[in-house]
Formats: structure tokens, C-alpha cells, sequence
């Protein structure tokens, strides 16, 4: 059986964040300090896990490699939210 593709786009969007009029500049502040903080604890995490020593461990070695992972999609995703961008 054959589905229409032009009812199934590849991508979504956040219609709810698209137009938020006067509360625009606070979401953008909401954001901003959202992915601050994220990318903060995350470079503290590599950066533990790389200096110390005791720390180089397989199991630590796998948690800053998904820290890494956090940054690079949290990097790509976050910015696309306040601008209402397809996903």
C-alpha cells in the first residue's frame, strides 16, 4: 500500500512558540539562560573528567562523551525553538 508523503512532512514545528508578541524578549531571556546553564554544567563535567585523573575510567570516559552528545544537539536544537523554525 502506497501512503501519500504530502500529508506526512519530514519535520515539525512549534507553532505555540512561533509568535509569542510582547513576552517575545523574556522567552528569548528563558532560552538564553536555559542554554547557558546546560552548556555550563556540561564543560564542567568534560572538564572534571578530563583533569582529574581518578576519573579516567570507562564509565566516566562514557558520561562526557554523552555530555558532548548534549552539547552538539542541544546546540542544534534550542537556537530553532525561539525563531519557530521546522525542525
Amino acid at each position: 500500500m502506497k501512503s501519500n508523503s504530502s500529508l506526512n512532512p519530514p519535520y515539525f514545528q512549534f507553532t505555540l512558540f512561533a509568535d509569542f508578541g510582547p513576552l517575545r524578549y523574556l522567552f528569548f531571556i528563558l532560552c538564553l539562560f536555559i542554554y547557558v546553564t546546560i552548556v555550563s554544567a556540561n564543560m564542567v563535567i568534560i572538564l572534571a573528567v578530563f583533569l582529574e585523573k581518578s576519573l579516567h575510567q570507562p564509565m566516566y570516559i562514557f558520561i562526557s562523551c554523552l555530555c558532548l552528545n548534549s552539547l552538539f544537539w542541544l546546540s542544534w536544537i534550542l537556537p530553532q525553538v525561539p525563531a519557530g523554525h521546522p525542525l
